[in-house]
């Protein structure tokens, strides 16, 4: 039997991160969702676009589940428009729901390439779930799902801060599609819902950002640079930069196809932050990329 590799924990170690919940979701029946099978499915084909890559989602949930239905509305979302050009990707992606335990991306332990994202979110608890699922697919559009994706510092924070605006992004596109072709019936407001866990999660960013003093993200990431360099996962440092990077690439959404060149040599997070950035340009000149969003953070962190 394969060896099952576990990516990272959702947070780094000693840091405690209070994630928003909502109660009140609209109900919905039995009736409800099998009478909406063939609306959402309409929806989701619709939705589809050329260039969304070779990935295939699948999960291992009790049917019929409401939270397949927003699992697949959240990946398209996500995933419109934007091309998969890794080498590294995986073929298949699975998603599993674990009652304890951090999120996280494993390595399938049936299948040498297919990626398995765990969530630990209640299968009521839509915004959540689909908070955790975008985090964690960033990490696998970042080829963070294989064996040798062990999270290393100096530069792991980076992917961290990456992953987190990607699954920001992507709860702002499931609003905003929610509202305009809602999964269910007679739950349009939970579009509502959706961005009010979103802004208190970036809120919450801006706010540490504001008491860390950060006006100018350089600077910023010169005076913490050795607090971030330790870190593994998300750290309060590493979340001050992530408004940042949400603001990019929301206005830039085709840059996010760089993060398919990501980690494609042998050292992965290890080298240095200036090595980093110039192994990813490479990377990105090497699948066919803008290679835009290496020369920001180059630029960010003021390596020119």
């Amino acid at each position: 039997m394969k060896r099952t590799w576990e990516f990272r924990p959702r947070s780094s170690a000693g840091v405690t991160r209070t994630i928003p919940s909502h109660e009140g979701y609209p109900r919905v029946t039995r009736r409800e969702f099998c009478g909406a099978t063939l609306w959402s499915s309409a929806v989701e084909r619709s939705l589809a676009q050329p260039g969304n890559g070779p990935l295939d989602l699948r999960g291992r949930w009790a049917l019929p589940s409401p939270s397949k239905a927003v699992l697949l509305r959240s990946y398209r979302v996500c995933l419109a428009g934007i091309a998969i050009l890794s080498d590294r990707r995986p073929s298949v992606l699975w998603v599993e729901s674990r009652s304890s335990g951090p999120p996280a991306v494993l390595l399938h332990s049936e299948s040498p390439n297919a990626a398995l994202i765990v969530t630990t979110a209640g299968q009521a608890d839509w915004s959540r779930l689909a908070y955790q699922f975008g985090h964690e697919l960033g990490h696998v559009l970042c080829n963070s799902w294989g064996p040798d994706a062990r999270p290393q510092p100096p530069c792991q924070w980076l992917e961290e801060a990456l992953a987190e605006a990607f699954s920001l992004r992507g709860l702002s596109r499931l609003a905003e599609s929610w509202q305009e072709y809602p999964i269910f019936p007679r739950t349009t407001n939970f579009a509502d819902k959706i961005r009010d866990y979103r802004s208190r999660i970036l809120a919450r960013y801006v706010q540490l950002g504001e008491q860390f003093g950060l006006r100018e993200p350089g600077h910023f990431y010169q005076e913490q640079r050795p607090v971030l360099e330790k870190t593994n996962g998300l750290s309060d440092q590493s979340e001050a930069f992530v408004p940042y990077v949400l603001d990019y690439i929301e206005r830039d959404p085709q840059s996010i196809e760089d993060y398919g060149a990501l980690n494609r040599w042998r050292e992965r997070s290890s080298v240095h932050m200036q090595d980093y950035l110039r192994l990813w340009r490479l990377s990105c000149e090497e699948i066919g990329t803008s290679g835009r969003l290496p020369s920001w953070w180059q630029m960010l962190t003021q390596f020119n």
